[in-house]
C-alpha cells in the first residue's frame, strides 16, 4: 500500500509539473507569432507609372500594389473604399482607409505640400482581395486630375507602409532606411518601392540634346 501511495504522489507531482509548464509553452508560442523587429510585413510595388514612363501633367494614374501575408493582415488595417473628390477624406496626408500607407512624389508643388507631402489620402480607390496563398492584396489607385504633381523634369514616386498612422509629411529619406527602422514615431514594415518617370519638360530637354 505504501508503494501504491508513493506512486500516486509521484504521478501527481508529474501531472502538476506538466500543468505548470503548459502556460510557459503557450506564452512562448504566442511570442513567436508576433513579428520580430525588422520583419517585413508587406511587399509594395508601384504598378503604374512604370520605371521610365513618360507622364503628362495630369490625366494619368498612379497604382500601388501592396501584398500583406495573412499572418500580418490584422497588424496593417485596410478598408476597401471608393473616395470621391467630394469626400472629406479626399485630401493630401494619411489615408483614412489605409492609415499606414505613405506615397510621395518629388515633383509635388509647394502649394500642394511639396516633395515631402504624403499623398496617400488622394487615392480614390482602395481595393482589397486575397490571393491563393491567403495573402491580402491591396490595390490603391489615384487618378491625377490637377497638374500639381511630378512638376520636375524627372520626378520620383515612392511608396511604402509604416506601422500605425502614417505622417502627413515625411522629412526623412526612406531610401536610407531599413525595415524596422523607426521614424516619426513609427516603424517601416515594408520595402520602399519607387519609380522614376519622365515629364513633358524632361522629354523636350532630351530631344534638344
Amino acid at each position: 500500500m505504501k508503494n501504491i501511495a508513493k506512486l500516486g504522489l509521484a504521478a501527481t507531482f508529474v501531472v502538476s509539473s506538466m500543468a505548470a509548464a503548459l502556460p510557459a509553452l503557450a506564452a512562448t508560442h504566442h511570442r513567436a507569432m508576433a513579428a520580430p523587429k525588422g520583419m517585413q510585413m508587406a511587399q509594395v510595388k508601384v504598378v503604374s507609372p512604370q520605371q521610365g514612363d513618360k507622364i503628362p501633367g495630369s490625366g494619368y494614374t498612379v497604382e500601388i500594389k501592396i501584398t500583406i501575408p495573412a499572418a500580418y493582415a490584422k497588424k496593417i488595417p485596410v478598408t476597401s473604399a471608393f473616395v470621391p473628390p467630394t469626400s472629406p477624406y479626399f485630401k493630401a496626408g494619411a489615408s483614412h482607409f489605409f492609415p499606414g500607407l505613405v506615397v510621395t512624389d518629388t515633383g509635388t508643388v509647394a502649394k500642394a505640400g511639396g516633395a515631402s507631402k504624403n499623398l496617400a489620402g488622394l487615392f480614390q480607390i482602395i481595393g482589397v482581395q486575397w490571393n491563393l496563398a491567403g495573402s491580402e492584396v491591396v490595390n490603391a489607385d489615384w487618378y491625377v486630375v490637377k497638374p500639381l504633381f511630378s512638376n520636375v523634369a524627372m520626378p520620383c514616386i515612392r511608396a511604402y507602409v509604416v506601422s500605425g498612422m502614417a505622417p502627413s509629411s515625411v522629412a526623412a529619406n526612406p531610401t536610407n532606411m531599413n525595415i524596422g527602422t523607426a521614424f516619426h514615431g513609427m516603424t517601416l514594415v515594408s520595402n520602399v518601392a519607387k519609380t522614376d518617370v519622365y515629364t513633358n519638360s524632361s522629354m523636350a530637354n532630351m530631344s534638344g540634346m
